[in-house]
């Protein structure tokens, strides 16, 4: 599942360019729960509306903010993606908060795993 705090309108802009949704069963935005993913309301109508046991789920993201309210919801594997962009790299991680958490430099490592 794709969860994400992009506007559906983003997200179908983003589906129509490079078809992102084609590697999800499911795509969720947190306007779909007037709550972002920062928001424990996100974690729990998400827990809610698809019955996710958050013991069993992977979260690979970017935001700290985002690990953190996922790891308090109880998601149990959290992957950090830190160079998301490519021309920037993060400043920080998550791990700073004592979040226990994978770091992997980009998607494209955690990509062959995925397929």
């Amino acid at each position: 599942m794709l969860a994400t705090n992009a506007h559906p309108f983003i997200l179908a802009i983003k589906q129509a360019e490079v078809q992102v949704q084609r590697y999800f069963d499911r795509a969720v935005t947190s306007h779909d729960y007037d709550a972002p993913k920062e928001y424990p309301q996100f974690w729990q109508a998400l827990e809610r509306s698809f019955g996710i046991d958050p013991g069993n789920t992977v979260l690979v993201d970017d935001s700290i903010q985002v690990l953190e309210a996922a790891q308090k919801a109880g998601v149990r594997h959290l992957i950090e993606i830190m160079h998301p962009d490519s021309q920037f790299a993060k400043t920080g991680s998550v791990k700073e908060f004592g979040v226990s958490v994978i770091e992997v430099e980009s998607v494209a490592e955690i990509t062959p795993l995925l397929a």
